[in-house]
């Protein structure tokens, strides 16, 4: 992957030649170089497909089927938590980027949470400063079309989690992205003891097995976090055979939404 301020040139260029172009996220640094990539994909009749992989995610695909099968109700709230640890692995660029971390990792919480509730408006926001134009936490509320929505980031945890919660009026649904597992959870009804002695066991159970689950496969090399079905899908339009499974209208809408959070997080 090439740092992101680099996706407009080099997308718009291989556009141009009449390649058909997957991006990582996100798909530029500014709605304004999201809004180019899309035109130039349009003029050119290629496809242009954005890197959203954990939309294709088992945990994220089975919360989603959940959701449009009517398991949870009417989906209201969404929660989401990033926390970051500056000792894993980082891109040695992302201090360059717009908001630092924020603006390479935002991306996904922002996709997903769109993915549950719809287009979405920020309501707010606010940063902490790491300096230097770095922020060491993110807090934003959004609106989408289904209800509202929390994201709250830490750039300077002791350790890395994603996680998310998705809240209908019948249930919710758990996300832990790293182990790519789904919690689902029905109601508690009275809440009396025996009650949350069966959310705890089942919770438990779920995540114990998950655990199990995801761990054998990422021993047998099978841990892709969406990526695999998503470069499968990305071909697959390619040839015809299905509509692109991340449209470059997706990853504007992102890039819209993160310049949104900086935009109101500035606001003195």
């Amino acid at each position: 992957c090439t740092p992101p301020w680099t996706h407009a040139a080099m997308t718009i260029e291989a556009l141009s030649r009449g390649c058909h172009v997957l991006v990582e996220k996100p798909m530029a640094t500014s709605t304004d170089d999201a809004v180019a990539m899309q035109t130039a994909a349009v003029a050119a009749g290629r496809h242009l497909c954005v890197a959203h992989n954990f939309l294709f995610a088992r945990s994220v695909q089975k919360a989603l089927a959940l959701v449009a099968a009517g398991r949870l109700g009417s989906v209201r709230t969404v929660f989401a938590h990033q926390w970051s640890s500056p000792r894993r692995r980082l891109p040695t660029w992302y201090e360059q980027l717009p908001g630092g971390l924020f603006y390479d990792e935002a991306p996904h919480m922002v996709y997903l949470i769109r993915a549950f509730l719809g287009d979405l408006t920020v309501l707010a926001a606010s940063t902490r400063s790491a300096g230097a134009g770095r922020a060491d936490s993110v807090s934003s509320r959004f609106a989408g079309r289904h209800g509202e929505a929390t994201l709250e980031m830490i750039f300077g945890s002791p350790l890395s989690e994603w996680v998310m919660a998705v809240i209908g009026s019948e249930g919710a649904v758990l996300l832990d992205l790293f182990r790519d597992i789904c919690v689902v959870l029905g109601s508690d009804h009275g809440h009396r003891a025996i009650d949350v002695l069966r959310t705890s066991l089942s919770a438990m159970a779920q995540h114990t097995g998950g655990v199990i689950a995801s761990g054998w496969r990422l021993l047998g090399g099978r841990l892709s976090f969406g990526h695999h079905r998503l470069v499968r899908m990305f071909v697959d339009s390619v040839l015809g055979f299905r509509p692109l499974p991340v449209s470059a209208g997706d990853g504007l809408a992102v890039v819209r939404v993160l310049d949104a959070i900086l935009q109101e997080a500035s606001r003195p």
